[in-house]
């Protein structure tokens, strides 16, 4: 037993390293014995990058230094410190380690152990919204403000006042805040599970903003301290500030789509953020004028918000042929002019699509005169070109064509050597602007190419050269 100092001492090879770790820890500890025992996380960070941004994943060890009287013990890989000791008061070390460059801090810190049965504040780590504790890692964005309540509970207490009220008698502590970081007034709220009954508690809300020059890695440790109870065990955050990250896309991309005339061709586009107080706008790049897209749906997600927008588009008579990309553009929509905002790179998607010659899908209620008069020929003619058809007359019967049925529009005819489209127009009788309007690909300027496929209705009525 026994009280001791509050101590920290550092010990760094400037030759091997710049820095050594940063004790991120409030001077005292409270922690329960017995089979209600607690502990306390010994906290610590540097200024070089997060653990999370090394091949190894961590950087830290710890180990209890001479100090320490018997009975403590401290986890090796996360620095929590528990106690199978006595009531009362004792000093504790705790050496933190740098793996990466041997530099090291020690910290020597009254610990009070209080008696199994004692009252304590803790910690809800699983009220809404709030940040997870360490040694858990929490990524927060430089300009975006981070917000979240810590909500404490005492066994029996806070039941007569109502929700909402400041309560002078309870005190968040804190050590060292980054700037501009606060922890406001507490009070009291309530809480209620699922299904559970709703369970008063003590409030206070953390805000911080990091700015740019915060990238990096940020420890944070509170307690509640109140004039009718024992403290709570102290609670430490840890958190990686880094930049605003750019858009990812959920929509894998996708080649060769295949969009037949007639047939509407849906889409499902979905952008991730993992910044959940960032959004992302999906906008089309160059679509063809009758795609559209439906308007944007953004939804929370844990792993960040997720922004949803659907393209359709029908490929129309006269498309057959044409071969190109439909891209996307998902940009991240984080400046918005906010000092310390940087907005992040977009990100583009592209599907490679081809619409296929001579073949059209059936509508609603199109019956082969319709299709005939869309592709300015007649039924007799789109009969002949569709033998399955027994009953051209009809619409959705057996025999007839119905709604998503696909019908030849035209007959392919591959080009022979030095054949021109004017000789393969007269010499199937037809005309020079119908074929064009079946082969988007083709143009009358453009020379064919031996072997290539033109669509075209032939009209053995008409004279052939």
């Amino acid at each position: 037993g026994g009280g001791s100092p509050w101590e920290i001492l550092s010990e760094v090879d400037l030759s091997v390293a710049s820095h050594s770790p940063i004790v991120q820890l409030l001077p005292s500890a409270t922690i329960r014995a017995g089979d209600n025992a607690t502990g306390f996380y010994v906290s610590a960070n540097d200024p070089g990058a997060h653990p999370t941004d090394l091949p190894s994943g961590s950087k830290l060890s710890w180990a209890l230094t001479s100090a320490t009287p018997p009975g403590f013990s401290v986890g090796a890989g996360d620095g929590l410190v528990t106690g199978g000791v006595e009531a009362g008061t004792y000093g504790v070390g705790v050496e933190v380690r740098d793996v990466t460059t041997n530099a090291s801090s020690s910290v020597v810190l009254e610990v009070e152990v209080l008696a199994a049965n004692a009252t304590m504040p803790t910690f809800d780590a699983s009220f809404p919204g709030t940040r997870m504790p360490y040694p858990d890692t929490n990524l927060v964005y430089a300009g975006f403000e981070v917000e979240f309540t810590l909500r404490f509970t005492v066994p029996g207490a806070a039941t007569n006042i109502t929700s909402g009220t400041l309560f002078p008698g309870a005190t968040i502590r804190t050590a060292a805040l980054p700037r501009g970081a606060a922890v406001g007034p507490v009070s009291v709220g309530e809480y209620a599970p699922p299904g559970s009954t709703p369970v008063k508690g003590y409030h206070a809300l953390f805000t911080w903003t990091p700015l740019p020059e915060d990238f990096g890695w940020h420890a944070i440790c509170i307690y509640l301290e109140t004039n009718f109870s024992s403290p709570s065990p102290q609670t430490c955050f840890d958190f990686r500030v880094s930049e605003d990250p750019t858009p990812t896309w959920l929509t894998p991309p996708l080649d060769n789509l295949v969009a037949t005339m007639g047939k509407e061709l849906h889409i499902t586009l979905q952008a991730l953020d993992t910044n959940s107080a960032d959004s992302v706008t999906i906008e089309g790049v160059d679509l063809p004028a009758d795609a559209a897209l439906t308007p944007a749906d953004s939804q929370p997600r844990p792993e960040g918000v997720v922004t949803t927008r659907n393209l359709t588009w029908t490929p129309r008579q006269g498309s057959g042929g044409l071969r190109g990309q439909l891209c996307f553009r998902a940009t991240d929509d984080g400046a918005g002019g906010v000092p310390g905002r940087s907005s992040a790179s977009p990100a583009d998607l592209c599907f490679s699509f081809s619409v296929p010659k001579c073949r059209y899908t059936v509508g609603e209620m199109e019956g082969l005169v319709e299709v005939a008069r869309i592709f300015k020929t007649n039924w007799l003619q789109l009969w002949a070109l569709n033998k399955d058809i027994t009953r051209p007359e009809g619409y959705g019967v057996p025999g007839a064509v119905h709604a998503g049925f696909e019908v030849n529009v035209g007959q392919m005819v591959k080009v022979r050597e030095g054949e021109s489209l004017e000789k393969i127009v007269s010499r199937f009788g037809t005309t020079l602007r119908q074929t064009l309007g079946l082969n988007a690909d083709i143009t009358g300027t453009k020379p064919l190419v031996t072997g290539e496929l033109v669509c075209l209705v032939p009209n053995s009525c008409r004279e052939r050269s």
